[in-house]
């Protein structure tokens, strides 16, 4: 849905990248697979965008089901909604 979204698309395309493919754990706190832990500054830094535009773009995500996102006091962790479906390999993915 928010392909011709220039920003949006390269969020979501960053995240995908970025994303833990194991559990892990930060700052003593789960991170599920597929999940990313950030902040907006960061985002914005790595993406060469303004960080309003990144709360936008993570807006868009959330409204439609693309991502979640847990925020602590210092940090966020967005996950990828259905990770594992971008995962799976060619044959998997026709195999379905």
């Amino acid at each position: 849905e928010w392909y011709k979204d220039q920003n949006t698309k390269d969020l979501f395309i960053h995240l995908l990248i970025k994303a833990s493919w194991k559990e892990s754990r930060y700052r003593g706190h789960e991170v599920p697979k597929g999940s990313v832990v950030t902040g907006i500054h960061s985002l914005a830094e790595r993406l060469g965008i303004s960080e309003q535009s990144i709360r936008t773009s993570l807006k868009h995500l959330k409204s439609t089901g693309e991502i979640t996102i847990t925020r602590y006091s210092k940090f966020i962790v967005i996950s990828i909604v259905n990770y594992d479906m971008y995962q799976k390999g060619e044959q998997e993915s026709e195999q379905h």
